[in-house]
């Protein structure tokens, strides 16, 4: 089995490399002619809306569901005539932890040694090395279904690296789970691309997307945009970004864009991200959902939306209550 420290000579400077990648399911159109490159090392987000075609690009990406045109290209594998020797070589943690709960947190890292062939005298060690990553050494006996939420998105974690690939695949591993534990799960991401592993991750977080190297934002099957977070910011990304800081002012905002029927249209077209923060804490008041339903108007924290010049005014002129 492949590690990140004896494949740096023989893999690709691209780790993945895919051409007008596409996917049909019938007359729907999943994935519409993608291509982009991931390189060595780098933590690279793919990111978009529910339905939007990530999770069906990372499984073809993993061999697991064949392109209907296009070619690509994963650790200098064909996807499509070498998908056994891709699953070999890489690390994949799925959206639903792919856990035994009736198994305790060392059965299932041992299970999953087994299954990637982790070589007998090497078990113990590597399973101790994972446990003390995860921050599961107190855990060890306990059954995996009585883990929270948090727990599981660590342990699930050590099980699809457990035979050191030098390639991570992870689709939106943190959905459903707390912000703090978020916030540990990217701590340790950032500490497996140290270690020279890919990271090939899929989420609808773009306060997560901005952790990455780089960012590819995908809608509707379509590759709308990929460039770093930062320069997103300034050329994809248009319109105002807010961040509120304070609650009042927070209200002021809210009532003057529901008063503005300019600004309500605006809200069902805009793709921007608006973080509130509350004294010196931030808080992400919603995921990115690509082009808003008409249900925004009367939730417009619950999607991303922009305040135009007319909604700004108003604010201002706006009471505090």
């Amino acid at each position: 089995m492949m590690a990140p420290g004896n494949v740096s000579e023989t893999m690709p400077e691209h780790v993945i490399d895919v051409h007008n990648l596409t996917r049909r399911f019938g007359d729907q159109m999943a994935v519409n002619g993608v291509t982009f490159s991931v390189r060595r090392g780098e933590v690279f987000a793919f990111l978009g809306p529910n339905g939007s075609g990530k999770s069906t690009t990372i499984r073809m990406l993993c061999g697991i569901l064949l392109p209907t045109s296009g070619e690509g290209h994963v650790l200098g594998f064909d996807i499509v005539r070498q998908s056994e020797q891709i699953k070999q070589h890489i690390g994949y943690m799925s959206q639903r932890f792919a856990l035994y709960e009736d198994l305790s947190v060392w059965e299932n890292l041992e299970f999953y040694a087994g299954v990637y062939n982790v070589p007998r005298g090497q078990r113990r060690a590597r399973l101790e090395e994972l446990i003390a990553m995860a921050g599961l050494e107190g855990r060890k006996r306990q059954l995996a279904g009585q883990l929270s939420g948090g727990w599981k998105q660590r342990l699930a974690l050590g099980c699809a690296i457990v035979h050191r690939p030098p390639l991570l695949f992870l689709d939106e591993p943190t959905a459903g789970v707390d912000p703090v534990s978020r916030r540990h799960f990217w701590m340790m991401i950032h500490g497996l691309a140290h270690q020279g592993i890919t990271v090939f991750v899929t989420t609808h977080y773009l306060d997560e997307a901005e952790h990455a190297n780089r960012v590819a934002m995908i809608y509707n099957g379509v590759l709308r945009a990929l460039a770093p977070p930062a320069e997103l910011r300034r050329s994809a990304l248009q319109g105002q970004l807010l961040n509120v800081t304070r609650p009042s002012l927070r209200r002021r905002c809210w009532r003057a864009c529901r008063a503005s029927t300019t600004s309500r249209s605006t809200a069902t077209t805009s793709t921007r991200w608006w973080t509130a923060r509350t004294g010196s804490r931030s808080r992400s008041v919603g995921p990115w959902k690509g082009p808003a339903s008409p249900s925004t108007r009367s939730r417009p924290f619950r999607r991303p939306w922009r305040m135009s010049s007319s909604a700004s005014s108003a604010a201002g002129a706006t009471g505090g209550r």
